[in-house]
């Protein structure tokens, strides 16, 4: 399975971002297959999980340690949402920023 959306008919992702504070909130969520509980758990920890020899939840790891080696630990991934066969919703905190990034 790749990220989700093995053998789907369509796929359908929706992206929502608001204000909050002083923050920026960013919600990706879609209508894939969903992620077991015991997935969920442990998607975010350092230990490596294994399904059917391949590694899973790097990807996700990865964008959230990048967050917070770019904006400080206060942000990243800040929820997911997941039931099996009814997608997945991923929210996202950043900062608001102001000028250039660079």
């Amino acid at each position: 399975m790749l990220h989700g959306f093995e053998s789907q008919g369509k796929v359908a992702i929706k992206l929502c971002c608001f204000s909050m504070n002083d923050n920026v909130v960013i919600e990706i969520s879609d209508n894939g297959v969903g992620i077991s509980q015991e997935k969920l758990s442990s998607i975010l920890s350092d230990e490596k999980t294994k399904s059917n020899g391949h590694t899973t939840g790097i990807g996700i790891k990865n964008v959230h340690k990048r967050i917070q080696h770019y904006f400080g630990e206060g942000y990243g991934i800040t929820a997911i949402e997941s039931r099996k066969g009814a997608g997945t919703k991923v929210q996202i905190t950043i900062p608001k920023v102001v000028g250039d990034l660079a």
